[in-house]
């Protein structure tokens, strides 16, 4: 990154592109301050603000929960009428959800019901998700079912974090049975959390079968069935798991 910012200091004029490639790269190795300071010098200079940029900055925002920064951001959105891009509505509805501001996230996606797809959903689920109110991240789906929008595996992989957090097999059970009926049983973070929520709700066969299943384990799945015979009180059978993960180079 020391390089990159060399060679962009010595250019004769920056422009949008290259002032998105700087924000994008310190937000790829988490110096997600720098990003800002970044856009902040962006302004200072003039330069002309793309919803690209402004999609980056929210998502350094909402890395930070830099909620105040977010909401300055927002107001250029507006001023230049991004509001009703769909990138750029997804990434404030994220922003907001990660910055806990679950109210203002409800009502940019609300303003235009025309401008959602699986991210819009996805992202007001994750905001739920992390404040612990399953219910309202449940009725986000269902609406999103009801639009006749299809779930992606973000999508599931919150859901199933969030019924784990709270042992909720029977919500748990049900995504589930959705995730096998469109492939998603395979995918490694999607079956990873099936593992764990299934021993955090007390089922350890169901959650050595899930990981059973799974084709090639991950080393998130390894570790989430490591987990679930610990919180068990299998530390030997743990121990034994864990070694079987390092022989096959997992570790």
């Amino acid at each position: 990154m020391f390089d990159a910012c060399k060679v962009f200091e010595e250019m004769p004029f920056e422009d949008e592109v290259s002032w998105t490639a700087m924000i994008d790269g310190y937000n790829k190795i988490g110096e997600f301050g720098e990003a800002l300071v970044a856009f902040k010098k962006l302004i200072n200079e003039e330069i002309t603000t793309d919803q690209h940029v402004l999609c980056s900055t929210l998502g350094a925002c909402g890395a930070l929960k830099a909620c105040k920064f977010g909401k300055s951001v927002h107001s250029s959105v507006v001023k230049l009428g991004f509001e009703s891009h769909i990138f750029v509505g997804n990434a404030l509805t994220d922003m907001y959800s990660k910055s806990g501001k679950r109210e203002s996230a409800s009502n940019v996606f609300g303003i235009d019901p025309e401008c959602r797809n699986v991210v819009s959903y996805t992202c007001l689920i994750d905001g739920f998700v992390e404040t612990e109110q399953i219910e309202k991240a449940l009725s986000v789906f269902v609406e999103l079912s009801r639009q006749g929008i299809e779930p992606n595996e973000f999508t599931f992989s919150s859901l199933i974090k969030a019924c784990s957090n709270q042992a909720a097999l029977e919500q748990g059970t049900q995504l589930h049975a959705q995730v096998v009926k469109i492939n998603f049983d395979e995918d490694p973070f999607v079956s990873s959390i099936l593992v764990d929520m299934y021993g955090k709700c007390g089922l350890l066969e169901n959650s050595i079968q899930v990981f059973d299943e799974i084709g090639d384990p991950t080393e998130i799945a390894w570790n989430s069935l490591v987990s679930v015979f610990g919180q068990h009180g299998l530390g030997k059978d743990a121990i034994k798991i864990f070694e079987r993960m390092v022989d096959r180079g997992e570790g």
